[in-house]
């Protein structure tokens, strides 16, 4: 929806019936038309809020998730978020999360939803693929949203808690045991010290 006067046009239906004698006789049957009245919406604009990031009318409530916690340069791990409640959730976009050494891979969306007294709610699941490039510990900062509560005309901020994990340098290639940046002793060099 936009702010402002919104019209929704008025429906029309047409419906016909025909009796027994009708379909015998081969008379068509009465028709029957109805109109109904158009139907004039005000919509107000959301008020200004002073935080940054997306804005949801409704309530709801959000969680995150990271899997595996721990993992070796190269690995990959799986990042969720749910936002579940009130409100039209197919509509809410969050922004992908930035961490340096990390390569964040587009999500993908999955929506539930269903209408129960007239009140659309449902949850919506974002799902990211991490890559890691760098050793290191480190956290997905907080997802954060605005959330206008209709009703009494206010913000509040929904926050899910940062998720730490490390990231934890390859596997060496198997040798002889020399150091970091040093090649390995030749076959010569081996048997001559022996």
């Amino acid at each position: 929806l936009r702010d402002g006067e919104l019209k929704i046009g008025s429906t029309r239906i047409n419906a016909s019936g025909s009796s027994m004698i009708d379909l015998l006789t081969g008379s068509q049957g009465q028709s029957l038309e109805r109109t109904g009245p158009s139907v004039t919406l005000q919509v107000r604009p959301l008020p200004e809020t002073s935080e940054d990031g997306p804005v949801h009318v409704g309530q709801v409530s959000m969680a995150a998730t990271l899997e595996p916690r721990s993992v070796t340069v190269g690995s990959a791990m799986t990042l969720r978020l749910v936002v579940e409640g009130i409100g039209n959730l197919r509509t809410l976009r969050m922004p992908d999360p930035v961490v340096p050494g990390i390569e964040v891979l587009r999500p993908s969306v999955k929506d539930e939803s269903l209408t129960q007294r007239r009140v659309v709610q449902g949850k919506r699941t974002f799902e990211w693929l991490l890559l890691a490039r760098q050793a290191g510990a480190a956290q997905i900062p907080p997802f954060m949203l605005n959330v206008f509560e209709s009703s009494d005309g206010s913000y509040e901020k929904r926050l899910t808690s940062a998720l730490h994990f490390v990231v934890s340098p390859g596997n060496s290639q198997p040798g002889t045991g020399a150091s970091a940046g040093e090649p390995a002793p030749s076959a010569s060099e081996t048997r001559e010290e022996s």
